[in-house]
């Protein structure tokens, strides 16, 4: 029974008509090549004048060495017959006469220490090699030969020992020179050369001449003599070796055509299959016929384009029954009941990776518009590389219940689940390096009205809002699926601890109270520093508390730092040791020195609630700077893009890609002032020697008219002749010494800010913006003085 035909068609390729045309083109290109080669080996091994050339070769050297070995032979019988008669020690020269090509014959007596009672001085023994040989030819009565160079001339030494009733030693005899040149002189066929072995040695060269080089370009041919520690060289004259045949003129066209037929096999060829099977693939988009590609790796790209075509088929459907009469799109309407407006209305997008479910009075509306969505998610899947997601949440019972859902949901449409458990954001974003390969995650958790929202990592990075739409887009197609997804949990927060305190350096022990509204994210982060050697108070405060309800827990507790940490763990507070509050930017100018001093000449991405100063404080630390919209997906992919080893929107959000994640990550952000307060010194020291410029901060989250209003008034371009208006994050207002900036209606907690050189410099633009509010919205006025941020100094 055959198959059931997929939706798309059977799209399959010709691998092994590929792997026989590659396997052709290269034998075409290879074998000619080969063929020529072999022919000139075998040409040469096999001609007359090769034959010629290797007998010449065999008989000089088997020639030169019987001449070698004879002479040896008769040496050592001479030496023997002299050490044999008793009279050598009277009458040397007798011996002498001996042993053919002597020159000088000396005695030297051992005792039975050997050589230990020899003193060299004596007997002119200066040589080691000599004084080696003695050692040797005493140890064992063999006779032993042995070349002692001397300056530029080589002499050849005969050691033998003798035993008398009186006294045993050594007999040294010293041979002519002309032995050794006879040995080593030219003959007809070339120059011979002798190499003296050793047992424990490489072997060395004797020559008899300084000025002799070899002649042959393939070195010496060389042979040993038996029973000798000689080897036996010889260098051919170039002249008489065997000429290479030449090549035949036939193999050079047949050369020829084999590379080029092997390019147009193999490139040409390949790039007109290429070219045919992307037409192939246009021309029969909109068709289910199967078929046959030349390259299995376009299968992917034509099955997409066979779903893109489908599914632009059916958006052309459905809009066109829109425009059919009510009657008959009543029964269309019953076929088909979802429809985008639903998702629409249920989902908000907010800024960048994050959507919220509008405010339901029962769980039961959130557990359906997450099931909705995890068909959106499953068409994602099928459609890219994230097969796999991790999961997490961060709340209470009602958010666990529905990660539960949720879990089940994308389990049920065939994705697997990384189940991470009752987390902060960090270690999501942890378990995408570790949990899975896609690098996707996604969060559940709740925000400051109780909506519940759901996060998305997707590459390890914050995803934009078009993830979303491809979401919701695709939560209308069901994916057909064989089988449910698998689930996998785990439990990543010691590990996460773990990695922090094992990053950290801290020179001596800090106390440091850390306030949160989340008994997860302060557990994590009080077992986090805790481990890095910090004395941990922890305090955990309602939902939505307040900096001022914050510093009150600090009084009557000394602390070297105070941090406050919102519940996800992903922006940062500091205070000093006296509750006072540091400025973001200031926390910012600290870890940016610091990451520099590692990285010089990197870059720092800074989002546009930045002091003016950051630009040139970054500048001075060695690094370069680029100022841009702060949304969490923008900030990490211009830090991916660029390379840069830290970014941050100046407003408690830190992303350090030095020695960490290049995560929003709150908890490790304080761990590494911790760092640097432990090595540098107390904090209000280290403030006081950054920059300082006068900033105020206008709070706008239960201010609505207030916040559309100046919305409106700082785009208008008419009412700030001079200024630089960027529209990005919100809208910034650039003047030669002051800016403000109000963020857009999307952000959770939107402030208005106002930064001068000085006060009179943020005071004139204060006065400024408050006037041109006065004339175009009279029922709306600034609130006066503005809560200003000032850095507490060291007395």
């Amino acid at each position: 029974m055959s198959a059931s035909r997929p939706p798309e068609g059977h799209i399959s390729a010709e691998e092994r008509r590929k792997l026989l045309i590659a396997i052709g083109g290269i034998a075409l290109a290879v074998v000619p090549t080969l063929a020529a080669a072999l022919y000139l080996v075998v040409g040469l091994s096999f001609s007359e004048q090769s034959a010629l050339y290797k007998a010449q070769v065999d008989n000089a050297l088997y020639q030169r060495a019987d001449l070698i070995k004879s002479d040896i032979a008769a040496i050592k019988d001479g030496l023997q017959q002299s050490l044999s008669d008793r009279s050598f020690e009277q009458n040397p020269t007798s011996a002498l006469q001996l042993i053919p090509g002597g020159r000088q014959f000396r005695i030297i007596p051992l005792s039975d220490m050997g050589v230990a009672s020899l003193d060299p001085e004596d007997y002119g023994l200066s040589s080691l090699v000599l004084l080696d040989r003695v050692r040797k030819t005493f140890e064992t009565g063999a006779i032993g030969f042995e070349i002692i160079k001397r300056e530029e001339t080589s002499q050849l030494v005969a050691v033998g020992r003798f035993e008398t009733p009186t006294q045993r030693g050594v007999a040294i005899a010293t041979l002519h020179s002309h032995i050794l040149a006879r040995w080593m002189s030219e003959a007809p066929i070339g120059q011979f050369n002798l190499w003296q072995t050793f047992d424990d040695a490489p072997s060395i060269q004797i020559s008899e001449s300084a000025e002799f080089l070899p002649t042959g370009s393939g070195g010496p041919i060389k042979r040993t003599i038996e029973g000798t520690p000689y080897i036996l060289g010889l260098d051919v004259d170039p002249s008489m070796m065997p000429s290479t045949p030449a090549l035949p003129f036939l193999f050079w066209p047949l050369i020829l055509i084999g590379l080029l037929a092997s390019y147009w096999v193999l490139i040409l060829k390949r790039r007109a299959d290429l070219e045919g099977d992307v037409k192939l693939i246009l021309d029969t988009a909109d068709s289910r016929d199967p078929i046959r590609l030349q390259h299995s790796e376009l299968s992917p790209l034509a099955l997409t384009v066979r779903q893109l075509a489908s599914n632009n088929r059916s958006r052309m459907r459905r809009s066109g029954a829109a425009a059919i009469q009510p009657e008959q799109g009543q029964d269309i309407a019953a076929r088909e009941p979802q429809t985008p407006q639903l998702i629409a209305s249920e989902w908000t997008t907010g800024i960048g990776a994050w959507v919220r479910l509008a405010e339901s009075e029962t769980e039961a509306v959130e557990q359906n518009a997450l099931k909705k969505l995890a068909v959106g998610v499953a068409g994602l899947a099928v459609r890219s590389s994230a097969q796999s997601f991790v999961v997490s949440c961060l709340g209470g019972d009602r958010e666990i219940r529905a990660k539960t859902c949720f879990i089940k949901a994308l389990l049920s449409e065939g994705v697997d689940v990384i189940d991470v458990g009752h987390v902060p954001t960090p270690i999501a974003h942890m378990a995408t390096h570790n949990g899975t390969s896609s690098g996707a995650a996604l969060v559940l958790q709740r925000d400051t009205k109780d909506r519940l929202t759901l996060g998305a990592l997707y590459n390890r990075q914050w995803v934009e809002e078009g993830f979303w739409q491809k979401i919701t887009a695709l939560s209308y197609e069901h994916v057909a699926t064989s089988s449910n997804g698998r689930s996998i949990k785990l439990k990543l927060d010691d590990d996460y601890c773990d990695r922090l305190s094992a990053d950290m350096a801290m020179a001596e022990n800090l106390r440091i109270t850390v306030v949160c509204d989340s008994p997860i994210t302060l557990s994590i982060a009080e077992q986090s520093l805790q481990k890095a050697s910090c004395d941990v108070r922890s305090v955990c405060l309602e939902r939505g508390f307040s900096e001022s309800e914050a510093q009150a827990h600090f009084s009557g507790h000394e602390a070297d730092l105070h941090f406050v940490l919102n519940s996800c763990a992903s922006r940062l507070t500091v205070f000093d040791a006296h509750g006072n509050r540091v400025r973001d930017d200031h926390i910012f100018m600290l870890i940016s020195r610091d990451a520099l001093a590692r990285h010089p000449g990197s870059d720092v991405i800074i989002g546009y609630k930045g002091s003016r100063i950051l630009s040139s404080f970054v500048t001075s630390c060695g690094g370069a700077s680029k100022m841009v919209d702060s949304a969490p997906h923008v900030l990490q992919r211009e830090m991916a893009e660029s390379g840069a080893i830290i970014g941050g929107d100046c407003d408690g959000a830190l992303y350090l890609r030095d020695r960490w994640f290049g995560s929003d990550d709150a908890i490790y952000g304080g761990a590494r002032l911790a760092e640097i307060v432990s090595n540098e010194g107390p904090l209000t020291d280290l403030i006081a020697a950054l920059p300082e410029t006068s900033l105020s901060v206008l709070p706008l989250g239960d201010k609505t008219p207030l916040h559309d209003a100046l919305l409106a008034l700082l785009s208008d371009e008419t009412s700030f002749a001079g200024a630089r208006i960027s529209q990005a994050n919100g809208i910034r207002v650039d003047f030669a010494d002051s800016w403000a900036h109000i963020d857009d209606a999307l952000a959770n907690d939107p402030t208005l800010r106002f930064e001068g050189d000085d006060d009179s410099c943020r005071g004139r633009l204060e006065e400024l913006v408050a006037d041109l509010l006065s004339q175009k919205y009279p029922e709306l006025a600034l609130p006066t003085p503005l809560p200003t941020m000032s850095t507490s100094r060291s007395p």
